[in-house]
């Protein structure tokens, strides 16, 4: 019948409601949240009392009496935990949109510093890149150009420099032999 299926399904939904605010009160992570999940707890007990007081009308066979007591006691306090229910998806929503900014900010930050690495290293790079340049680019140009000199039969030119110990001033050295011999 019709309302032994209604009675049956009423059953289910107060297991369901009880599942259902037992999962939420192992989410909450803010104070808000919590006096929410309070106040869900404060009319689910209200209304878990009203059901039992329900289902005792309903098993008395007072039919009528059930529904007056569901249209009037229970609606009231599940429209309160609809309320509530309302409130925490509110504040959820307000926990995202916090999070999501949190997260905007944090990329941009990143955005910021991957950047400045970047143009960091540029900088390095081109120091390194001066570096080389000077420390063997340039000797080596001047031990090239001695060398044409050479070549050309001039060796009244002045000795080159020899600055470094390397394989580079080996080099230098020995085109200075050179020219000396």
């Amino acid at each position: 019948s019709g309302t032994a299926e209604s009675f049956n399904s009423f059953e289910n939904y107060k297991d369901l409601l009880d599942d259902q605010i037992l999962e939420i009160e192992k989410l909450y992570k803010t104070k808000t949240m919590e006096g929410l999940v309070k106040e869900l707890h404060t009319y689910n007990n209200e209304f878990n009392r009203l059901a039992d007081e329900f289902i005792v009308i309903y098993n008395s066979g007072d039919i009528e009496g059930a529904s007056v007591f569901l249209n009037d006691q229970l609606s009231k306090v599940n429209n309160s935990i609809l309320s509530v229910a309302r409130q925490i998806i509110e504040h959820q929503d307000e926990q995202l949109v916090m999070v999501k900014e949190k997260t905007e900010d944090a990329i941009q930050l990143t955005k910021t510093i991957a950047t400045l690495m970047f143009l960091i290293s540029v900088v390095v790079a081109i120091g390194i890149m001066f570096y080389i340049r000077r420390s063997i680019s340039l000797p080596l140009q001047t031990i090239v150009e001695e060398a044409n000199h050479i070549k050309n039969s001039d060796l009244s030119r002045e000795d080159i420099k020899v600055i470094s110990k390397d394989e580079i001033g080996q080099l230098a050295g020995v085109f200075n032999g050179m020219r000396a011999s």
